[in-house]
């Protein structure tokens, strides 16, 4: 006969001293994306393009020559925003900062779903940033780096993008992780 732990009490959920949740806004989003999207565009175009014109020339498709060069560019240049947009949206729909009087929890992802807990403790520098586009839109980026670890020597940490009221949340944590 196994026995089955049984608890005399649950736990008391303990409720967040501050609920941090990032903002979507599609033009921050391209704005971040558009120089790999441009780079991206250029090989696209290039290798692509080159390949498909080969395949093209082989099969005696008549196509002009430009043809797979500029349709492998534009499928690219509005491709890989569009995919970008859609996995950014998913991923901010899911993602969520908590934090508690002690620790720092949050679950974001969209395809790879990570959960993490940080002890204020182990923080070691906070930084908030405010680019071009995000100040556009009053959102920020606050850094929480902690030490890096074995598999990860150099500093590690979190990135909370695109929040809105940076200052003031950045403040906010500021004043969480130092009470402790």
């Amino acid at each position: 006969m196994s026995a089955t732990p049984t608890f005399s009490q649950t736990p008391r959920q303990e409720q967040p001293l501050l609920v941090v949740r990032p903002r979507f806004v599609p033009d921050v989003v391209i704005a971040s994306t558009l120089p790999l999207a441009i780079f991206l565009t250029l090989w696209g175009g290039g290798f692509c393009g080159g390949f498909f014109y080969v395949l093209f020339d082989k099969q005696d498709v008549n196509t002009p020559t430009w043809f797979p060069f500029v349709a492998c560019a534009l499928s690219t240049f509005f491709g890989l925003p569009l995919l970008v947009l859609i996995g950014t949206q998913r991923m901010y729909a899911r993602t969520e900062y908590r934090f508690y009087r002690d620790r720092l929890e949050f679950e974001e992802g969209f395809w790879t779903i990570e959960k993490k807990m940080i002890p204020y403790n182990r923080i070691t520098e906070i930084t908030l940033k405010e680019g071009v586009m995000q100040r556009r839109y009053g959102l920020g980026t606050i850094e929480l780096l902690t030490a890096g670890t074995a598999t990860r020597p150099q500093q590690s940490g979190i990135e909370l993008r695109d929040i809105p009221n940076p200052s003031e949340v950045y403040e906010q944590v500021k004043a969480l992780i130092h009470t402790t």
